[in-house]
């Protein structure tokens, strides 16, 4: 099977997750029960690994694309990832301890680009912009009021 080969070269290098060598196979050519077939050597042999996967995904998405935890859930869920697997990346320390001053950062430079609106609209386009990224409502909501008290 040339195109499992690929797809194990492509999993060495990367971090893949169930659902997309599934997909990854079906998309070329395999059948279903290829595919599931497949996808089972690659997690027997360590190739992919949900819970691994997860982690890396909520890292790098929390780092880089700046998101909160419930954006981060959410993509989670879509690409079909265990309640278990998601709880535990969203348990990694960095993001557990580091949200609250992530956003509060996000904030402050968003809040620059909207000097020149009324405070209601500011406070609505920061609330929406806070719970667009996946951060908690009331989280986001405290510090946007001690944001504009502080301006």
């Amino acid at each position: 099977m040339k195109v499992l080969k690929k797809l194990e070269a492509l999993c060495s290098k990367n971090e893949k997750c169930e659902s997309y060598a599934f997909k990854y196979m079906t998309d070329r050519g395999a059948d279903e029960k290829e595919a599931a077939l497949a996808v089972e050597y690659l997690v027997e042999n360590g190739f992919v690994d949900n819970k691994r996967y997860a982690g890396a995904f909520a890292m790098d998405k929390f780092r880089f694309n700046k998101w909160g935890k419930r954006r981060i859930e959410s993509e989670l869920k879509m690409k079909k990832i265990s309640k278990e697997d998601i709880a535990s990346a969203l348990e990694i320390e960095e993001i557990s301890l580091g949200e609250e001053d992530l956003i509060a950062g996000e904030l402050k430079k968003k809040l620059r680009s909207l000097k020149n609106s009324p405070v209601e609209k500011i406070k609505e386009k920061l609330l929406r912009f806070s719970l667009g990224r996946g951060y908690a409502y009331q989280t986001s909501k405290t510090l946007i009021d001690n944001l504009l008290r502080e301006n």
